[in-house]
């Protein structure tokens, strides 16, 4: 985990990744968080690559301290938590 994110994960006998997004309601509203969710899902398929080769389940929860931040920034603090995720 970082400040922006914390990302779960659990192998899996599928074949590929999946992956699933929340971002909690005391963020707010349902716009709100549509919103952040399509960001975050935006960041992951365009950096497929990064995880790709792992078939495992990814369970990404958004932290308010995110919301503080730009689209690449953003970007830039989950590619970073995805290459610590690689490491282990």
């Amino acid at each position: 985990s970082n400040n922006c994110f914390v990302i779960y994960y659990k192998d899996n006998n599928i074949g590929y990744s999946r992956y699933g997004i929340s971002v909690g309601t005391k963020l707010g509203n349902a716009v709100f968080r549509n919103k952040y969710k399509r960001k975050i899902r935006m960041i992951i398929t365009t950096n497929k690559n990064v995880l790709e080769k792992e078939n495992k389940d990814y369970i990404v929860l958004f932290r308010k301290a995110g919301v503080n931040y730009t689209h690449e920034k953003l970007e830039k603090k989950f590619l970073e938590l995805a290459n610590k995720l690689k490491e282990n």
